[in-house]
């Protein structure tokens, strides 16, 4: 019966939320960067949220914990760039993804260089083709780097957790810590998708006739996942909101 009712109830919020973010008709090319990249994590928010419901639905947890991981990171980097009064935190993480393709692109020009006798789809580029790609990220990198005045320009999820929450302790403000969420709970779903001990350990548990596998997770899962895919699609698209609409209203 718990089930039944946070289904209804997040069903009932997704339903809403995705019928307001359809009546904005917002041009996400007339936004300017913060605005933009809000959009995109509230409408990334609405499709990880409704994927959560479905999977809940069929009492499939295991699945849903491992979307769950992605909502979560999210919201994380979604504080991240709320909280900054200016592009720093936008740039930060437009960066990263960069530089973490110069060094995949890097390994891949090392791996021309010995090509196995059988790979899978895509086929194997040129060394000139991964040479030029290589290029092009060190130019994206070097023009993002030049705006960003913090000496560390790489920041994980939990550094970028930590400063949402002294943003919070600086102003006073009143928030659930990034940090802690980070730390119990993020941790935690990334043992789900990462599929370590402790993640397949979800698979089975003990029982009068010996170990009991559950093919799609454990349902007592379900009742958590549900709440909190709740408050993190909540707080989402509220900071969309708080970023993009009521200015927008202001404006009109």
């Amino acid at each position: 019966m718990e089930n039944d009712e946070l289904l209804l109830k997040l069903a009932k919020h997704l339903d809403d939320r995705g019928e307001y973010l359809v009546q904005q008709q917002i041009s996400i090319s007339q936004l300017r960067a913060k605005k933009r990249l809000l959009l995109q994590m509230a409408v990334a928010a609405q499709s990880l949220a409704e994927g959560i419901y479905v999977l809940c639905k069929e009492n499939r947890s295991y699945p849903a914990l491992v979307i769950l991981k992605s909502l979560m990171e999210n919201q994380i980097n979604a504080k991240f760039v709320f909280v900054s009064n200016t592009l720093e935190h936008v740039n930060i993480f437009l960066l990263d993804p960069i530089i973490q393709k110069k060094k995949q692109l890097k390994k891949v020009y090392d791996f021309c260089s010995y090509p196995p006798s059988s790979i899978i789809l895509p086929p194997l580029p040129s060394k000139k083709s991964v040479e030029k790609l290589i290029k092009q990220a060190e130019t994206q990198i070097k023009k993002l780097s030049s705006k960003i005045k913090n000496k560390k320009k790489e920041l994980g999820v939990w550094e970028r957790a930590k400063i949402v929450d002294e943003y919070h302790k600086r102003k006073n403000l009143k928030s659930n810590s990034l940090e802690w969420n980070y730390l119990l709970v993020y941790c935690k779903l990334c043992n789900d998708s990462h599929l370590d001990q402790i993640g397949l350990s979800n698979f089975f548990t003990a029982s009068s006739e010996g170990m009991l596998a559950y093919l799609s997770g454990k349902p007592d899962d379900i009742p958590m996942i549900l709440e909190l895919t709740h408050y993190l699609h909540s707080d989402i698209l509220s900071m969309f909101e708080k970023t993009c609409i009521s200015k927008k209203r202001t404006q009109a």
